[in-house]
């Protein structure tokens, strides 16, 4: 059968700018390197120690950006000497407000509502919170929401006013993420205007020892046996991994607005044959295919033929 739903699609665009060179040809067996090769090396963020202020991150996540985007200021922080912890939502409590520096990265979903994990949260700080009760408590908020909607980044803005008005200090200012656009970029520059901030408010000198990005994926290389005998790739927390996917085919598209500066798409698909079953609420993801050339340059980067097995962890 055929269901209809709204889709607003969000370009993301993670930009990767690696100087590569011409195409190579396709090497010769001997030259290949051997399997199970490890190209980068992740660092080992969780071996150091920190003795410095407490920093705890709440994340409020539907899809997993602000998750992943709360632990790695989490590592950062850590490299800097802060003991810091990302933190789901839905475990917040008035507890942590003793002492501690708190950052919010809150996604706003929907049409200007909290995600599911933080629905408690945002609930007591709206309305349940007694008046004072984070005086003394440094914080700081940033937001992960889309300009396709009307209610942008409402519940960063909301959260950020209400640790205010409950006498909370603001370490940094409000940051808003745009999906429509970078949110990625828009996280790197709030993300470096914070340390600053946070180490004049809470006498944290220096920088980190390499203040400089570590890489945070390995690429291990195969060779060409069959998918099979290739072990199954970790997943990381993002709620998406854990679910099978299908190709579905497109029966009717069509923009919703009668002008192009904004799109917000009716997409009709076809689960016949899927043995997927449509139940209200559901979300739809969509993967774009990569570049052919993408691919072909990512593959001479780490050193593999296009006919190798090649996890990314």
């Amino acid at each position: 059968f055929v269901f209809a739903f709204l889709i607003c699609l969000v370009g993301i665009a993670y930009v990767l700018s690696l100087a590569f060179d011409p195409v190579p040809n396709q090497t010769k067996d001997s030259e290949r390197p051997p399997p199970t090769t490890v190209y980068r090396r992740l660092p080992k963020v969780e071996n150091i120690v920190a003795t410095g202020p407490v920093l705890n991150i709440f994340y409020g996540s539907q899809t997993g950006t602000a998750e992943t985007f709360a632990k790695t200021l989490a590592r950062d922080a850590k490299r800097r000497n802060y003991q810091a912890a990302a933190i789901d939502a839905e475990k917040f409590s008035a507890d942590f407000l003793d002492g501690t520096c708190l950052i919010f990265l809150m996604a706003t979903y929907g049409e200007g509502e909290p995600t599911d994990n933080a629905a408690v949260m945002y609930q007591w700080l709206m309305r349940e919170a007694e008046d004072g009760c984070m005086k003394g408590v440094q914080y700081g908020v940033f937001g992960l929401g889309n300009t396709q909607y009307q209610l942008y980044n409402t519940i960063a803005i909301d959260v950020d006013k209400a640790c205010s008005k409950l006498g909370g200090t603001r370490v940094m200012e409000l940051g808003l993420g745009d999906d429509d656009k970078n949110i990625q970029e828009d996280f790197d520059e709030w993300k470096k205007k914070l340390w600053p901030a946070l180490g004049e408010k809470l006498g944290v000198e220096g920088a980190a020892p390499d203040d400089t990005e570590s890489p945070k994926y390995r690429f291990v290389v195969h060779g060409s046996k069959s998918k099979a005998e290739v072990e199954p790739p970790t997943t990381s927390s993002n709620s998406l991994d854990s679910h099978e996917t299908a190709l579905l085919p497109v029966t009717a598209t069509r923009n919703l607005f009668p002008t192009k500066a904004r799109v917000c798409l009716h997409v009709e698909l076809d689960l016949k044959g899927s043995g997927m079953q449509y139940v209200t609420g559901d979300h739809v993801a969509i993967v774009p295919l990569n570049a052919p050339t993408t691919v072909t340059a990512l593959a001479k980067r780490v050193g593999a033929r296009l006919d190798d097995y090649v996890s990314v962890v």
